[in-house]
């Protein structure tokens, strides 16, 4: 019983030290943008896909297929940037909107030439970096907030498993402690009573019992008219 309650409180232990130890990489992965398409936000891949309409309406390749690329990266990049909270929380992203519209019924009519084309994508290009880097400055805040939370948390949980732990400890000595004594006491017993029921005994007439006497005990004569003493 005292071998488990010892693994349990070592196991407690190891999942406290393990929270505190790799809790906070795992936020900053969690939250973390780089390295994956999926892990940027809209405002990101929208500008990374009117900076590609750019690269290839500046490209080498045949003006239809270059204009047919363009437009494609467009209309995804709309799809991304045309989101309720950017147009609530920003003022350029309404306009930038409507030049991409714009801009993309030029591209489909064929009515607008390439330079021209790059040109009016610089505008919601530049909104959305802003709208990006206002949303890079929430997350960050949200991430600050998130991670001090969760480290004083952590901090929280290691000294109270630790105190839990050091009480655990004091618990089984007092209950080892207070075994050995219940031990002791119980010998002690057993040891009285194999010595008591060890000593001869001879027959009291007087209380009608037998009491213990040692060996070469006198006792006296039941005979009165003697006046001396017998050993049994």
């Amino acid at each position: 019983m005292v071998v488990v309650e010892l693994d349990e409180l070592l196991a407690l232990m190891v999942l406290m030290v393990y929270e505190s130890r790799w809790v906070y990489p795992e936020i900053q992965a969690y939250f973390s943008q780089t390295g994956n398409l999926t892990g940027q936000q809209l405002s990101t891949r929208a500008r990374v896909f009117l900076q590609d309409a750019q690269v290839e309406l500046l490209g080498d390749q045949a003006e239809q297929d270059a204009l047919d690329a363009a437009l494609l990266d467009i209309e995804l990049a709309y799809g991304l940037a045309d989101m309720p909270i950017y147009r609530r929380e920003y003022a350029c992203a309404e306009s930038s909107l409507m030049d991409l519209d714009r801009l993309g019924v030029q591209l489909a009519a064929r009515n607008i030439d390439r330079f021209a084309a790059v040109s009016a994508l610089f505008a919601p290009i530049q909104c959305l970096t802003h709208i990006e880097m206002d949303q890079l400055d929430r997350r960050g805040a949200a991430i600050n907030y998130f991670s001090e939370s969760t480290r004083q948390h952590s901090q929280v949980l290691t000294y109270s498993s630790l105190l839990i732990f050091v009480m655990g400890l004091v618990f089984w000595w007092l209950h080892e402690r207070q075994l050995r004594r219940a031990d002791r006491a119980t010998q002690e017993t057993f040891e009285v009573d194999a010595a008591r029921h060890a000593r001869p005994a001879h027959w009291d007439r007087q209380s009608q019992r037998f009491a213990p006497r040692c060996v070469g005990e006198a006792a006296p004569n039941t005979w009165a008219d003697t006046g001396r003493y017998r050993l049994f």
